[in-house]
């Protein structure tokens, strides 16, 4: 008997059961997605009953479209986020479920579609690689199940994966040379959020370099605004109210930084000079750049592309005033693509995701996290120097050597 057991499989393999695990090796990655998706799924759910200040508000407007006729409501509009965000709110007010669930799975919804266009963008990046597939899942899964994106949206009832989706779709679309489509997709994230305008100099950049399209093509980014906002405007939004509404948002936040950590965290936090001087040196840098690249000849190429691109949304929101704490949320989702594509500058993503963290943290638990934050500031500036010295050698150099 002990023979037997030593010498022979008491239980051996089914066809069936071969066949299964044969499916699963081949299918891992699927799987994996699967799971992980399931997991972040679960962790944004625990999320859903949170209320935060920010989401109060949101309450509020909410509430305003569902007693006053939904759709009816925006001929006396109310917040100050754009014209097509409100429509959004307005219809799902219709639906008679708990509010903040509606508005957080609508959230949700986003962050998979914010995910998709992450996918989308290093599937194009990496084109060229026979594992392109699978960088593209593996940028899917990160971006879907990172904390800093569960947090924006299924704790704190933001929407910035909306913008910053459409903002990735527009460079997918620069990237294969269909300016139209990337011009009207970037111009509907502008629709949905003012800080898409952070990767529009690189659009400015290309068209004086590439010579592909014409500056009639940036008339295309105010269509989308105009188009989404329509059954606002036909309801009786006021047509002075609904143009107004970003150089309110603008004029509304006097502080020089809004938690965020960047240059403004070493100097008080109210200044009408600093704050001026701020805008005007943001658009000295852009111009420098324009000028250093003119003056090059520059083989351009889909990764230097994408590296200008996050070298300008980590550049403008650290020396342009009034930043609020997600400001960076779409440089947090190009780094994470950016790095899977290129296995180089881990360091950004690093201090991307610690700055989002502790102001994050900061806001959302009405805490301040204990570490010094003018050294963090200098630190992240030293960053992003060495940042800027390796993207301008590969962008520059590396042609005319």
């Amino acid at each position: 008997m002990c023979s037997f057991i030593k010498n022979n499989n008491i239980f051996k393999l089914s066809k069936i059961e071969k066949s299964i695990l044969d499916w699963i090796k081949k299918n891992n990655l699927i799987i994996f997605t699967i799971f992980i998706i399931i997991i972040a799924l679960y962790a944004r759910l625990k999320l859903y009953d949170f209320y935060t200040p920010d989401y109060n508000g949101i309450e509020i407007w909410f509430n305003h479209f569902k007693n006053n006729g939904g759709l009816l409501a925006l001929n006396n509009p109310i917040g100050d986020y754009n014209t097509p965000y409100l429509i959004l709110l307005s219809l799902l007010s219709y639906l008679p479920f708990k509010q903040i669930y509606i508005v957080k799975i609508m959230l949700t919804i986003f962050d998979i579609f914010l995910a998709i266009s992450a996918s989308m963008l290093t599937y194009e990046i990496m084109k060229s690689n026979k594992n392109h597939k699978y960088y593209s899942l593996l940028t899917f899964m990160i971006v879907f199940i990172s904390p800093l994106v569960i947090f924006n949206s299924a704790f704190w009832g933001q929407c910035d994966a909306l913008y910053s989706a459409f903002a990735l779709l527009s460079i997918y679309f620069l990237l294969k040379n269909k300016f139209t489509l990337a011009f009207l997709f970037l111009g509907i994230s502008l629709a949905f959020k003012l800080q898409a305008i952070f990767i529009l100099p690189v659009f400015i950049i290309l068209y004086f370099e590439k010579r592909k399209f014409s500056v009639l093509n940036f008339i295309l980014l105010l269509i989308p605004n105009l188009i989404l906002s329509l059954p606002a405007l036909i309801l009786g939004m006021p047509i002075n109210y609904w143009l107004k509404i970003y150089f309110n948002q603008i004029e509304s936040y006097q502080m020089l930084t809004l938690n965020f950590i960047n240059i403004y965290k070493l100097f008080p936090n109210y200044s009408d000079y600093l704050r001026d001087f701020g805008i005007i040196f943001a658009l000295l840098i852009c111009f420098i750049v324009l000028f250093v690249i003119l003056n090059k000849k520059i083989n351009w190429n889909k990764e230097k592309i994408i590296s200008l691109t996050l070298w300008f949304t980590i550049v403008l929101t650290y020396v342009l005033p009034s930043m609020h704490e997600r400001y960076l949320f779409l440089g947090e989702v190009l780094a994470i693509s950016y790095y899977i594509c290129h296995k180089k500058n881990l360091f950004i993503l690093i201090f991307i995701i610690i700055n989002s963290f502790i102001t994050y943290t900061n806001y959302l638990t009405n805490s301040i996290v204990s570490i010094n934050i003018v050294f963090l500031s200098l630190l992240y500036l030293v960053s992003i120097v060495y940042f800027s010295k390796n993207i301008f050698f590969n962008i520059i150099e590396e042609d005319n050597s």
